[in-house]
């Protein structure tokens, strides 16, 4: 069974939280949030509207507000969403943490889309940058391993850092 929790805009109607391509009709999104029980959970589904289509909620969906917010998932064969199909992943991120964190300010007397709201919103922020060690580039670092982090830009830099430290150590040692 599927129990609407409740809608929440984001947009009044004289002003609109992204430009359309129509000058004649602006997008109001907002954020409905749908309750599916399932086995031992309940699962959250964050489905955006656009409510100068219809203030009713089948004429007015306009895509589901994916977990993950990515470009392609090539590696598993799946097209993007229509959310980041539509506008992007840069200015996508931004409409989702708007959208975002003024519902998490509605649902605070809810546990678990509080905590799922949370959990998306984490999700969103920027990922921690360091500089390359060998051409001092700033990139998005990970966890390769054992709490290990990436300390270079590509295998490139990787290559040209040991040969340069190699080199170094054979000089000093002449």
């Amino acid at each position: 069974m599927v129990r609407s929790v409740n809608t929440f805009s984001t947009a009044s109607r004289d002003n609109c939280l992204i430009p359309d391509s129509q000058p004649s009709r602006q997008p109001r999104l907002a954020l409905r949030v749908f309750e599916i029980p399932r086995y031992t959970e309940t699962e959250y589904v964050f489905v955006i509207v656009d409510l100068a289509k219809s203030e009713q909620y089948p004429q007015n969906f306009y895509g589901i507000l994916p977990k993950y917010l990515k470009v392609t998932h090539l590696h598993r064969k799946k097209r993007p969403s229509r959310f980041v199909k539509e506008f992007g992943l840069v200015k996508g991120s931004e409409i989702a943490k708007a959208l975002l964190t003024e519902a998490l300010e509605q649902f605070k007397a809810h546990e678990g889309i509080r905590t799922e709201i949370e959990r998306r919103l984490k999700q969103l922020k920027p990922k921690e940058t360091i500089a390359c060690l060998n051409c001092s580039k700033q990139f998005a670092t990970y966890n390769v391993g054992y709490g290990r982090h990436k300390k270079f830009c590509s295998a490139n830099c990787r290559i040209e850092f040991y040969q340069r430290k190699k080199n170094d150590i054979s000089n000093t040692t002449n």
